[in-house]
């Protein structure tokens, strides 16, 4: 009993660490506990896992509607991704798709594609190339095709 109690302890000072930083999705917590990257950490046996995470939901501390509130809006702002790459990048970090939805915050995609062609490649859409590496931006970061040939050629039309 003890040997269980000191393996909670130590999982929940490790959680906690880890919060410390930033929020985590529960199962980006979970996969942090139980399969450590770095090898100085030993591995959270699943049930230990378990408990300390509902531990940590039920004193919230650990809430995946917050999450995903504040880490898409992050991403959204700092990252410039639209709605299909937040959805993509939360999933990534274990966020089931109802959660997502139900908290995903509101973007206007097209806004956004034009902030950031403005901000990246205003000076560079005067040719073929530079129309391709900001198509290919846009694209990575999930985009839809129409958006973005609205939005190059909205910025081209500026550039005249």
């Amino acid at each position: 009993m003890n040997e269980e109690n000191s393996d909670y302890q130590w999982a929940m000072d490790r959680a906690l660490r880890i919060l410390e930083r930033r929020d985590h999705a529960v199962e980006e917590l979970r996969q942090k506990l139980v399969h450590p990257l770095n090898k100085h950490y030993q591995v959270v046996a699943e049930d230990v896992a378990q408990a300390v995470i509902e531990h940590l939901i039920a004193i919230d501390y650990l809430n995946d509607d917050r999450y995903v509130e504040r880490f898409g809006d992050f991403l959204a702002r700092k990252k410039s991704l639209s709605l299909v790459g937040l959805r993509h990048e939360l999933r990534l970090r274990g966020v089931d798709n109802e959660t997502i939805e139900k908290n995903l915050p509101r973007i206007d995609e097209r806004a956004q594609a034009l902030r950031l062609l403005r901000r990246n490649y205003a000076n560079k859409l005067n040719n073929e190339k530079g129309v391709r590496a900001a198509w290919r931006s846009l694209s990575r970061r999930g985009y839809p095709s129409d958006v973005i040939r609205d939005v190059i050629q909205q910025c081209c039309e500026e550039a005249e």
